[in-house]
């Protein structure tokens, strides 16, 4: 009965380590996923950007009656200048890149040689997960947008018709 009485409480150090290593092991596991998650977001927010521009392109053509596209080939969209400010009106929000630097922006090209013709395109350069990409199998071309922008295999494009 004594000896019920005097035990010592709290944990052992093999106690407290284990634990913590079961922590950190379930840490580096949800960590890795939330990363996952982000670029799959941000895919998916560029993909739905290029939409919602194709939707505005089509709305600016048809109002204009011209049924041409807006010729301004590479021009940059999302620097809310020039081709931006032709179809900032069919534009719902703002459209620009969820990383916002140089190298991950939206270009657009009305005659841009692709798959054995020249088409109007948009392109969200530099997608971040493999399978979103379509670069290669629409276009597989290694032409410059403008000087200095040439998309790359994980560059994923849409081609107005």
């Amino acid at each position: 009965m004594r000896f019920f009485l005097h035990r010592k409480r709290g944990f052992t150090l093999y106690e407290v380590v284990f634990v913590v290593a079961i922590i950190g092991l379930l840490f580096s596991v949800v960590i890795g996923n939330i990363q996952e998650g982000r670029k799959k977001a941000r895919d998916a927010q560029r993909i739905s950007d290029l939409a919602q521009i194709q939707l505005s392109l089509r709305m600016y053509r048809d109002s204009n009656s011209s049924g041409n596209p807006i010729y301004a080939s590479g021009d940059l969209v999302g620097d809310a200048v020039g081709f931006d400010a032709d179809i900032a009106s069919f534009v719902a929000g703002t459209i620009r890149d969820p990383l916002n630097q140089n190298e991950f922006r939206y270009y657009y090209d009305s005659e841009y040689t692709c798959d054995d013709g020249d088409h109007v395109v948009l392109v969200a350069l530099t997608l971040e997960q493999e399978r979103s990409k379509n670069w290669e199998a629409l276009c597989g071309g290694s032409e410059e947008i403008i000087t200095g922008v040439t998309p790359s295999a994980n560059s994923y494009v849409v081609i107005l018709r």
